[in-house]
Parts: C-alpha cells; structure tokens; sequence
C-alpha cells in the first residue's frame, strides 16, 4: 500500500477508536487532564490563604487621610495564578489603615552643578556627578605636583580647568579627605567639583583649579600688597571649620596650603588639602600630624615621644599664629620664627624645621612678631603653651577685621 493511503487508512483508524473509546485521549490527554486538576487545587489554597489574610470589617476603622489615593484593589502576598504566576487581587477591606507616608527624600547631587547640594553623606564614596573618563589631560607639563601619596595634575572639563589629585592607591584616609572637603562651602575654602573613592574605582579628587600659586610663593616672593587682607581670609576659613557640626580640625594649617585665586577684586585665599583633617568627637586624641615649622608643640610631642593628647581646635590657633608671624616677617621670607630667632632662612630645610620643633615642644620659643606690630596681641594669643588657653579661630576673625581691614 502506497505510503499516503497508509496514512489515511491510519487516520480512519484512530478516529473510530476515538468515537469508540472516548475517556481514552493518550498520554497528552492525561497530562492535561492533571494540569487542570494541580491548578485548581492550588487556586484554591491561594484563595484560602488570602482570605485567612484579610483582616474582618468588624475591626475599628482607621481615618485614611483624604489626599492620599486608595486604590480599589491591592495585592495579597504572593497568591498563585495560572501557573504558580501573578497576584490574586483581593479588595480592600474598609478597616485597613494606609501605610504612614514616605519622608522626604534628600535631594540628589545632579552632575555639574555650579553650586552644590548640601548635605554630603558622611560616607559617600562618590560626588558631583563626575568621572575620571569626563576630564581631559594634556601633556605631562600639566603636573601640579607629585610626591609620595600621588600626583595633581591639571585637566580640562567642559573648558573649565580642575586641579585633579590621584593617589597611589585608594585609602580610608583618602576617601574621609574627599568626603570632608567635598561637605564644605565657603568662599575662602577650596570647592570640590567631584571625587571618587569607591572600590574597585580610580580614585581621584577633582578641584578648582587656583591659578595664582600658593601663599607659600607669595611670601618667598617681593609680592606682599594684599597678604593682610589673605590672612583675614585664611581666619575666616579656619573659623568656618572650627563652627561646623561636628568642629572640623584640619591639623595641617601652612602657607602652602593656602591657595590663591586671581579676581578682579584682588586675591582670593582657598584653604586646600584636608588629608589630616579630623573631625571633633568625645574622646578623639590627636593623632601624627601637621609640619615641620608649622605644628604645634603638642604635635611634636605626639611625633616625637607618642604623647597621647586630646584633639582640640586650639592645634589649629597655634598654626594660625604661624602664619600670620609669617605674613609679618621681611619679603622673601616664609618663616613664623623669624623674629625670634634672628635668623632668615627663607624656606628651611627639613632637619632646621624638626630642630625648630624640637625647641618649640620645649617651650623655649614660640611665633612672635615685632611689639610695634597689629598683630602681636592676635599672635600672642594663638600661641600660648596651653591648647585651651588658647584664642579660638572665630576670635582671631574678629580681630583681624577690626584691625586690619576697617580704616
């Protein structure tokens, strides 16, 4: 028999026993079959555990404010459909209370902002919106400068130009410098245009760039005009510091720390490098810090004898007292110490600096300026021996206003 009328004698044959047999419809029938069975038994336990769910009207009712919408239906925990798939939508019973309202998220930080968001998380590992991929580099004269930690270069973004730091490697102390720097705003403070520090992440610091060099070179340089002004800057900044909540130390005050802006209404101090910077807590102790020439007495102790020391804001009004002993000393000298020891070393080497330190944490001298000068009372009272006796930054601002800038 020819292959085709094969299979249609076969065909006749399976729909006679079809019409003979009809409980019998083979294996898929009986899949089927078992299919719906399996579906409406577990239908039937969702409905069962829904209504075991919902809570009986004879509850006391609870006012649902007006101006919040109240949907007709909302969904059950995980009641099985066709398939074990979906939401079995139960109505809502009269008795059930809304959910108390969401608070208000902060707000976001949107990228490249002219000005910030405050607040900054106390651990973001992220800011501004910015990555390392977003700025232009040029050629390796755009360095900054390099030391041990890592290196700043100068980059472009969107014709803007940012100083931007990098690390050897990312670190807690770079990302709590990041994330202090980048929570502060004031005028004489360095702004922040974006940082990363997350794992697995370049870590980088991206900041304003400071087109007229530091006041370090300032100080060594014949250009002295405006460094009264620049003092009552930097005292304004350190003030801002020691008012936040909580007080932030920074720990390593110096000339080259204090960036200079050129505007058409004169220079413009911008503190920078918060790499030390510490916030003030209950119990926190002072840890190795500042610079040679420039810390404290009790920051040299820490470094020299591992003194244990309470952190306070008056290793800041010593520091502040440096520099502005040195903003009074000669042209082409950069040194607080100038006046009492005689000497003029412009920019002293390392070992005078922790022989200096060494004398300072003795207490056989301290920063002074000529007794003819306005700022000897402001600089005696930064460097008294005691931290507490000390004057506090908000003060010295205050002086420093009065005497310097009113006529």
């Amino acid at each position: 028999m020819p292959k085709r009328e094969r299979s249609a004698a076969q065909a006749r044959a399976e729909a006679v026993y079809r019409r003979a047999n009809p409980d019998d419809r083979g294996d898929r029938g009986r899949d089927r079959r078992a299919e719906k069975v399996e579906y409406r038994r577990r239908l039937k336990n969702a409905r069962a555990e829904a209504a075991a769910l919902a809570v009986p009207d004879a509850a006391p009712a609870v006012p649902i404010p007006s101006t919040v919408p109240i949907p007709s239906t909302v969904p059950r925990p995980r009641a099985l459909g066709q398939h074990g798939r979906g939401h079995l939508l139960v109505a809502r019973q009269p008795s059930l209370a809304l959910p108390p309202p969401l608070a208000a998220l902060p707000p976001t930080i949107a990228p490249r902002l002219v000005a910030p968001i405050p607040p900054l998380a106390p651990t973001a590992s992220r800011y501004g919106g910015l990555a390392l991929r977003d700025i232009a580099f040029g050629s390796s004269q755009g360095r900054l400068g390099k030391g041990g930690q890592g290196t700043v270069r100068l980059g472009r973004h969107y014709g803007g130009r940012l100083a931007v730091k990098q690390p050897l490697r990312a670190s807690s102390a770079f990302a709590s410098e990041c994330q202090i720097a980048a929570a502060l705003h004031h005028e004489n403070i360095i702004y922040v245009m974006g940082f990363a520090c997350a794992p697995r992440e370049t870590p980088f610091l991206a900041l304003d760039y400071a087109d007229a060099g530091t006041l370090g070179d300032l100080l060594i340089g014949d250009q002295r005009g405006e460094s009264r002004s620049l003092g009552v800057q930097i005292a304004r900044a350190m003030s801002y510091l020691h008012t936040r909540s909580p007080p932030i130390v920074h720990l390593d005050l110096k000339p080259s720390n204090v960036l200079l802006s050129a505007r058409s209404e004169g220079l413009v101090a911008k503190l920078c490098d918060f790499g030390q910077a510490r916030r003030l807590a209950v119990g926190a102790q002072l840890s190795h810090s500042g610079t040679p020439g420039w810390r404290a007495p009790e920051q040299v102790r820490v470094a020299r004898d591992f003194a244990v020391v309470p952190l306070s804001r008056g290793t800041d009004a010593w520091s502040l007292g440096c520099v502005l002993a040195a903003l009074e000393a000669p042209s082409g000298v950069c040194d607080p110490y100038h006046f009492a020891t005689g000497d003029a070393p412009g920019k002293c080497d390392s070992r005078l600096r922790h022989e200096l330190d060494a004398i300072v944490a003795n207490g056989f001298t301290r920063p002074c300026v000529p007794d003819e000068s306005r700022l000897a009372g402001v600089v005696s009272a930064c460097t008294h021996a005691l931290p507490s006796e000390r004057a506090t930054c908000a003060w010295v601002r205050a002086e420093l206003e009065q005497l310097l800038l009113q006529p």
